[in-house]
C-alpha cells in the first residue's frame, strides 16, 4: 500500500481534510492503482512546486506566464499529497500515477475552498484595503496585536484573487486574530474577495491615485474600495475622517470607529514633529506621545490607523506606543540608509501620485547638509491621464525643493516636455538603469540625500544595486 505521509512525521489532526476537498462542487477524485482515500494525509496547500513541502495539496493554477498543470510531475516528485486540476486538462495527465482531484475551474475552486475553510474559525478577521499604506498598516497592526495574541497576517503581496485564498487556507486553531490585506486593479475584485474573506472588521486606509487605468474615474475607484464595507460579514468599520471619500461613507447597521487628526474623532492623533531621519511623532488621544522608528509623515497616519484597531482589541495607549516605537518597517518602503556620507531614502517598492507626494513631503522635512536629488521611476497603471499625472508629480517634486530630478521611463519623459525652460535644467530623463546609476554616481557627494521611488514594475531598487558598480 502506498503511503503519502512521510515516515517519522508526528500525525496531528489536519486543518484541511480530503473530505473538505471532496465537498467542492462537481469535484471528482482519481486514485492510482490500489491506493485508497485513507492513504492520503494533507498538510496545507501550495501553488508553487519550487517551494512545495511534502503532503501539501498542489493546486494547479493557470497564470499569466505559467500553467500549474505543466508541473504536476514535479509536485509528485517533491512529495505532494495530491493535485487539484481542471477536468479539461485530464487528457494530458492520465499517464501520471498520482492522486488527482478534478474540478471545473481550479481558480474558482481555490476561492470556494478557502471561503469554506475560513468559515471553520470564529476568531476576528480584520480586512484592509486602500490606495496607499495597506501593507505598512497591516504590519503595524500585527506588530501591536502579536504582543498578546497569535496573529495570522497576509505575507508579502499575497493580497489578490490568488493570494487572499492562500492566506485563508493557513488559518488554524492556534490563531486568535487574522489581518488580511486586499488589493484591486479592476472593478469588482474587492467585492469578490471580501465575500471570500468574510471579515468582521474592516478599514480603508485612503483613496486616490492608484490603478486608474482600470477605473473610469476616481469616483469608481472609491466605490470599489468602499465595497469592502458593503460586503463585510461583521459590522465594525474603522473610518478615516481625514479622507473625504471615506469620511462620507454612511451605512445603517454598522458600528463606526472614527479616527484621524480631527478633534471630534473617537481615536485622535496630533502631529508633533519629525526628527533628522524623517521619523515622525504624534500624540495619541492626548494620553501618550509616540515617536516612530520609520520615516514618513504618511507612516504617522498609518500608525494612528493601527492604534485605532489595537484599542478595540483592548490594548492601552501606552502598550500601543511601546509597540509602535519598536516597529522598524521593511525593505524598500521609506528605508533610510547611509553610504559614504550620502543619505539614501529607498522607497522603491511602489508608487502613485499620493505616495510620491508623501515621499516628497518627508524628504523636504529632513535636515541635510547637501543637495536633495530624486531618482523617480514611472508610475504604472494610470490609464489615459498618465502623462498628465506624471507632469503633476514633476511639478510637486520641483516645488518640494529638489535640486536635481532624474527620471526613468517614457511617462516621465513625455511629461517633462511640458516643463518650462528653466525647469528643464533641473530634470534629466533616462531610459536605462545603468545610465541613470552612472549619472547618480557622478552627481552624489557626501551630505547629499537621494530619494529612490517608482512603481513596482520599474524596479528602482536595481538602480541602488548598480550605484556602487556604475
Amino acid at each position: 500500500m502506498m503511503m503519502w505521509l512521510l515516515p517519522g512525521r508526528r500525525v496531528e489532526m489536519p486543518e484541511i481534510t480530503l473530505d473538505d476537498l471532496l465537498a467542492l462542487p462537481q469535484s471528482e477524485l482519481l486514485l492510482p492503482g490500489r491506493m485508497n482515500r485513507k492513504d492520503i494525509y494533507l498538510a496545507g496547500v501550495s501553488i508553487d512546486t519550487r517551494t512545495i513541502k511534502p503532503n501539501k495539496v498542489f493546486w494547479a493554477i493557470k497564470g499569466e506566464r505559467f500553467d500549474g498543470h505543466d508541473f504536476i510531475e514535479a509536485a509528485a516528485e517533491k512529495g505532494a499529497a495530491l493535485a487539484v486540476v481542471e477536468k479539461k486538462k485530464i487528457k494530458k495527465l492520465t499517464r501520471i500515477a498520482f492522486p488527482l482531484l478534478l474540478v471545473e475551474d481550479s481558480l474558482k475552486a481555490l476561492q470556494q475552498f478557502a471561503a469554506a475553510h475560513r468559515r471553520k474559525f470564529d476568531f476576528p478577521v480584520v480586512a484592509l484595503t486602500g490606495s496607499n499604506g495597506k501593507t505598512t498598516t497591516k504590519e503595524m497592526i500585527a506588530s501591536i496585536l502579536q504582543r498578546k495574541l497569535n496573529v495570522l497576517k497576509t505575507e508579502g503581496n499575497l493580497n489578490n484573487h490568488i493570494g487572499c485564498p492562500l492566506t485563508l487556507l493557513k488559518f488554524s486553531s492556534e490563531n486568535e486574530v487574522a489581518i488580511i490585506e486586499i488589493a484591486t486593479n479592476h472593478p469588482g475584485e474587492i467585492r469578490t474577495l471580501t465575500k471570500i474573506v468574510q471579515p468582521e472588521q474592516a478599514l480603508v486606509t485612503n483613496i486616490g491615485g492608484a490603478h486608474l487605468a482600470y477605473f473610469a474615474s476616481e469616483e469608481e475607484l472609491a466605490a470599489e474600495k468602499l465595497s469592502l464595507f458593503d460586503e463585510m460579514t461583521g459590522d465594525l468599520i474603522y473610518r478615516n475622517m481625514d479622507d473625504p471619500w471615506i469620511a462620507s461613507y454612511q451605512s445603517t447597521g454598522k458600528r463606526l470607529i472614527d479616527y484621524g487628526w480631527n478633534e471630534k474623532a473617537q481615536v485622535r492623533g496630533r502631529i508633533l514633529d519629525m526628527d533628522d531621519k524623517g521619523c515622525g511623532a504624534f500624540r495619541l488621544n492626548d494620553v501618550v506621545d509616540i515617536r516612530l522608528g520609520v520615516a514618513g509623515w504618511h507612516n504617522v497616519k498609518n500608525a494612528l490607523t493601527a492604534a485605532a484597531v489595537a484599542l478595540q482589541f483592548g490594548f492601552s495607549e501606552h502598550e500601543i506606543a511601546d509597540a509602535l516605537a519598536s516597529y522598524r518597517g521593511f525593505d524598500r518602503r521609506m528605508q533610510v540608509l547611509e553610504r559614504a556620507g550620502i543619505i539614501i531614502v529607498n522607497d522603491a517598492y511602489n508608487a502613485n501620485a499620493l505616495s510620491m507626494q508623501a515621499a516628497f513631503d518627508t524628504v523636504a522635512a529632513m535636515r541635510i547638509k547637501g543637495r536633495c536629488i530624486y531618482a523617480l521611476g514611472d508610475m504604472l497603471e494610470l490609464g489615459k491621464n498618465s502623462v498628465k499625472i506624471h507632469y503633476g508629480v514633476l511639478l510637486a517634486a520641483l516645488q518640494s525643493g529638489a535640486n536635481r530630478i532624474l527620471t526613468l521611463g517614457e511617462n516621465f519623459y513625455a511629461a517633462s516636455a511640458r516643463l518650462k525652460k528653466e525647469q528643464h535644467a533641473i530634470v534629466e530623463n533616462y531610459s536605462d538603469r545603468e545610465e541613470l546609476a552612472k549619472r547618480l554616481n557622478e552627481l552624489l557627494k557626501p551630505g547629499d540625500l537621494l530619494l529612490l521611488k517608482g512603481s513596482r514594475g520599474m524596479e528602482m531598487e536595481k538602480v541602488l544595486e548598480k550605484l556602487d558598480k556604475a
